[in-house]
């Protein structure tokens, strides 16, 4: 992306169909905040920070979005979105997902959590039944064998069976888990067929979660009048 001569960002596509498709289930959605992006749009065409600068902000429909370079990973600063205990939803969510949570949470999304990690490998939910239920996704988590938690994303009421890597999904995680663990700083793993890391931060009314990148694809935008 330019402003005027100079290159402030540079976009990465990890495939082009995957992110196309994407883009227009969320342009066929009723507009909603950037933390509120279902999948990882937020986080995935970020590549890298041009150099000499630590930081770049997005002016968005909701609020600024600022991305900040920290070490060889990208930090996106997010509102902590902290769920609350809906045990009525617990036979619901069983159905849906085909095994039983420990515990099951709500915010935006419901918090499926189960004791290990094999059983958030293991589902296979029933995506209508998933896509039913009255919130727009599931996030599924347990305790990670080596790291502070695991999780899985399912969105089909937007299209998306299972998105990769969710950073707006750990808005809700991070808050839950830095209150579990009792620790501020954590280290997640999404374990999706791709799969993912993330570096994440619970302060307070807000939540760090910084990843890597890499690069696929290398175009350039031009901004008229910039």
């Amino acid at each position: 992306i330019r402003q005027g001569t100079t290159t402030v960002m540079t976009l990465t596509l990890n495939t082009a169909t995957e992110y196309a498709t994407r883009l227009i289930n969320i342009l066929k959605s009723p507009p909603i905040s950037v933390a509120d992006l279902p999948p990882d749009v937020q986080l995935q065409p970020i590549n890298e920070i041009e150099k000499g600068r630590s930081e770049v902000h997005f002016r968005t429909q909701s609020r600024p979005l600022r991305v900040s370079a920290l070490g060889d990973t990208l930090s996106l600063d997010f509102p902590s979105r902290p769920p609350e205990a809906r045990d009525g939803a617990t036979a619901a969510l069983a159905l849906a997902l085909g095994a039983r949570p420990r515990e099951v949470l709500a915010s935006r999304d419901y918090l499926a959590v189960f004791e290990t990690e094999d059983e958030v490998r293991a589902l296979k939910p029933d995506m209508a039944k998933v896509a039913a239920l009255d919130h727009m996704a599931v996030i599924a988590t347990a305790p990670g064998g080596d790291c502070d938690f695991v999780s899985r994303f399912f969105v089909p009421s937007l299209g998306i069976p299972e998105d990769p890597v969710t950073g707006s999904a750990h808005c809700t995680l991070v808050p839950y888990w830095s209150k579990r663990l009792g620790k501020t700083r954590l280290f997640a793993r999404q374990v999706s067929a791709r799969g993912g890391e993330l570096w994440c931060e619970d302060r307070g009314e807000r939540v760090s979660i910084a990843g890597r990148c890499v690069r696929y694809l290398e175009g350039t935008i031009e901004l008229p009048g910039a």
